[in-house]
């Protein structure tokens, strides 16, 4: 998020982490994610893939195996995942995911059960069973402990819409991707490649970020720290607010390359 003025011919950007903004609250997913609608039941697994995928560092996957799409009906797990360091939603170590866009509590005991009595070739004293519904349940923690207490895997943990909502403020862009399939307006809000896009049509060619960014390289170098620290703002200045933006979406796409 940003807000721009013109300050002694100078354009000034302040810009803050999007995090910070809540584009699809736990109610929206509750009521949007109906489990007679194919396209959710689709959804679900290809949102929880994008999510950890953003969230979780690159060099940290080890493995990232989420069936989408037309996938989603192959025999196995919903996903497979592998992760060097975990997080607040992602289990450290080998996790295995089902997920099922019902009632959660039947689903999640259906899937538990059926996982206990054929771990199809995963050792569950190793691995974390996650079980993920994008609808409110009261009782997630109360049946994940249960589970856990069982000994069966290393861990049980649940996830639902609450959790999913937390978790999309942490991924922005996640978010965003989900507002569109959802058809939730998002003012003020693009996708860099898309802003740049925009940025360089009356061009009539592409325009790379590392041209954007020109000679700037302390300025994009600042960026970058900015975006790996714990502060909540920056300030960026430009001739206008169209260069301002333009910099800070080629920032942010130069970012992968150093792994941000």
């Amino acid at each position: 998020m940003s807000t721009a003025g013109l300050h002694g011919g100078t354009y000034i950007c302040q810009a803050w982490g999007a995090a910070m903004r809540q584009i699809v609250d736990s109610t929206r997913i509750d009521h949007w994610f109906i489990s007679t609608r194919r396209d959710a039941q689709e959804l679900l697994p290809h949102l929880v893939r994008k999510l950890i995928g953003a969230t979780v560092e690159p060099k940290a996957i080890l493995s990232l195996k989420i069936p989408v799409g037309d996938e989603i009906g192959r025999p196995g797990y919903d996903g497979c995942v592998e992760v060097a360091g975990g997080t607040s939603y992602v289990p450290a170590g080998l996790s295995v995911w089902e997920m099922g866009t019902g009632d959660p509590q039947p689903k999640a005991e259906k899937d538990y059960a059926t996982r206990c009595q054929d771990p199809k070739g995963i050792d569950p004293k190793s691995a974390t069973f996650v079980f993920v519904s994008p609808h409110r349940w009261d009782a997630k923690e109360e049946w994940a402990r249960n589970k856990t207490s069982e000994g069966k895997w290393k861990e049980v943990r649940a996830l639902d819409s609450s959790d999913l909502a937390g978790w999309l403020e942490a991924a922005p862009i996640a978010a965003r991707w989900l507002a569109r399939w959802m058809g939730v307006p998002v003012e003020g809000m693009k996708d860099v490649d898309l802003y740049l896009a925009e940025f360089a049509a009356p061009c009539a060619v592409p325009i790379s970020p590392d041209v954007v960014i020109g000679g700037r390289q302390i300025a994009l170098k600042q960026f970058h720290e900015w975006i790996a620290s714990s502060e909540p703002g920056i300030t960026v200045e430009g001739e206008s607010v169209e260069e301002v933006s333009a910099f800070i979406a080629a920032a942010v796409c130069r970012g992968t390359a150093f792994g941000e």
